[in-house]
């Protein structure tokens, strides 16, 4: 009996920042990479490879509809080969990489539907994974997690580490680790001979491991994107192919590998314009000031220095879009596709994928685990706002919000919003999220350019501007507006007498409309100006300006 199977690995992200260490993370990062790949050169293999002289005579083989990304999904003839594959793959996965959580779903059947599996993984997802070893009291635990100890960091000392941590170390130990395969993947293939990734943040680490920073101040921005729409798409796709009569098994490899093959693209893309040559020369190479974390299917998670995050974002995003289209119009010319098939994956597809993304600003010494639980909402609510903005089912824009952290506890973007960037009257500190124009998408209603706001940042940024009245006089609208207004009034007295009025009206009229006047406040009472001080004094820390 035929069986459909479905395998994804939840968490990834939070998974390689625990216990904020960045040889852990990058250990971690080509431990989860070797798990599942498109090359093949996976655990999956491994394990089919296994199984080999175990399998039922009758089995003819796996195919696989999805390779990429941390999932998994098999399509087989052989039920019980399948079953047999599920248990030792699950078995495998924990040894593999012990603490990383997944879901997983076996559907036997003829009509096995990729839909109902879908379905079934998502009510799966909200399910609390088990963990092992369990916690009893008394047990030690390990300082950086929190969780269960199960070993001393170099065998002895007091240094307790987890599993996980444990395994992690070992991969790197072996050479594995800090292979940079990840890394190496998104660097174009003339750049590769010649690049380092780091993998330590202290200043007595060796140049050719150490995060290149062009001064004492140490600012990072994790960056996540997401791709939009691409599950509800692939459902869609799923069930008018089989009221149609069609399978989706000879779509749904080749439109895996599409995609991933775009993203990664756009990734090499985003390097090539603003990571090469941004880094720090040592021994005829360079050490890149990046440090990929997730790139997988529509999905990636990157750590960059703070200054060449948000261009490369813009990058990402316009190169993702694009890339995506070429490789859909690439698969629609293959003539071995049917024609049903075709037809649904050009209008699904054809006009590309846009993406939503987020970036978080902050010290390098703040907790990667607590920042990316940040940064998801920070790039969730650039997915939300991009689907409210679409128009009918057609792409929705690409779209990126931004956060500068400040505070030494962090909470997720929901209350930020809340209690940080919504003052008296109703008022938001925030124009996020910013529009990364497309050729189909040169402007959306309600959402403002990242251009505008990168050139409101320069301006900030001028030798003689008069920051600091504009900073006070954003710091006070939480707190007093009347104040607040004779702040404003005296900061336009200073920009004016300065010469520098018809530059700021020149750029916040884009940014706020037309007919904006008094304060600078949007017809929906939100403002840039908290996100362009945040840009500059990203850019004036990295520059040791004060």
């Amino acid at each position: 009996m035929a069986a459909l199977y479905g395998f994804e690995a939840k968490s990834i992200q939070p998974f390689v920042l625990e216990g904020g260490k960045l040889a852990d993370l990058v250990a971690a990062s080509s431990l989860v990479d070797s798990l599942i790949n498109a090359e093949g050169t996976d655990c999956v293999a491994v394990t089919e490879q296994a199984l080999g002289p175990h399998l039922p005579k009758s089995f003819e083989g796996f195919n696989y509809l999805r390779r990429t990304g941390g999932a998994l999904f098999i399509r087989c003839e052989d039920g019980t080969a399948l079953r047999m594959f599920r248990q030792a793959w699950t078995l495998g996965v924990q040894q593999w990489a012990p603490g990383l959580p997944f879901v997983d779903c076996l559907l036997t059947g003829d009509e096995a539907a990729l839909k109902e599996l879908m379905q079934q993984l998502a009510q799966a997802r909200n399910l609390p994974p088990a963990a092992f070893p369990p916690l009893a009291p008394g047990m030690m635990r390990a300082a950086r997690t929190g969780r269960p100890a199960t070993a001393h960091r170099g065998g002895t000392g007091v240094d307790p580490v987890d599993e996980a941590t444990r395994t992690k170390r070992h991969f790197a130990v072996a050479g594995l680790g800090t292979s940079g395969d990840l890394g190496l993947r998104c660097i174009p293939k003339a750049s590769r001979s010649a690049v380092f990734f780091p993998v330590n943040f202290e200043a007595t680490a060796n140049k050719t491991e150490r995060f290149p920073f062009p001064s004492d101040n140490q600012v990072i921005a994790l960056v996540h994107a997401d791709g939009n729409r691409l599950g509800n798409n692939i459902i869609r796709l799923a069930t008018e192919l089989k009221a149609a009569g069609e399978s989706i098994e000879k779509v749904m490899p080749v439109l895996s590998r599409a995609i991933a093959v775009a993203t990664q693209d756009a990734v090499q893309q985003a390097f090539a314009a603003h990571v090469v040559g941004k880094g720090l020369n040592v021994e005829e190479a360079e050490v890149v000031p990046a440090r990929p974390i997730v790139v997988g299917g529509d999905d990636v998670t990157m750590l960059l220095r703070a200054d060449i995050a948000l261009d490369w974002t813009e990058t990402f995003l316009k190169a993702f879009r694009q890339q995506t289209r070429t490789q859909v119009s690439t698969l629609l010319a293959d003539a071995t596709l049917p024609a049903a098939s075709a037809e649904l994956v050009k209008r699904l597809f054809g006009d590309g994928l846009s993406a939503g993304a987020g970036i978080v600003y902050a010290s390098a010494s703040m907790p990667f685990d607590q920042l990316h639980h940040l940064v998801e909402g920070v790039a969730s609510y650039a997915k939300t706002e991009a689907k409210a903005a679409a128009k009918d089912d057609g792409v929705p824009p690409s779209l990126v919000s931004i956060y500068r952290v400040t505070a030494s506890a962090l909470d997720d973007f929901a209350t930020v919003q809340d209690r940080d960037l919504t003052v008296s009257g109703g008022r938001i500190l925030s124009m996020n999220p910013y529009l990364v124009p497309d050729e189909g998408d040169t402007s959306v209603s309600g959402i403002a350019n990242v251009a505008d706001l990168k050139g409101l940042a320069n301006l900030l940024g001028a030798a003689d501007f008069p920051s600091g009245p504009l900073r006070q006089y954003v710091g006070l609208l939480s707190s007093n507006a009347a104040e607040a207004r004779q702040v404003w009034g005296r900061f336009l007295q200073m920009a004016r007498r300065k010469g520098h009025q018809d530059n700021l009206n020149k750029m916040l009229r884009p940014l706020l409309g037309a007919d904006w006047s008094d304060e600078p406040f949007d017809s929906g009472q939100r403002t840039p100006l908290l996100d362009a001080i945040s840009l500059n004094a990203v850019m004036r820390e990295m520059s040791n300006e004060q």
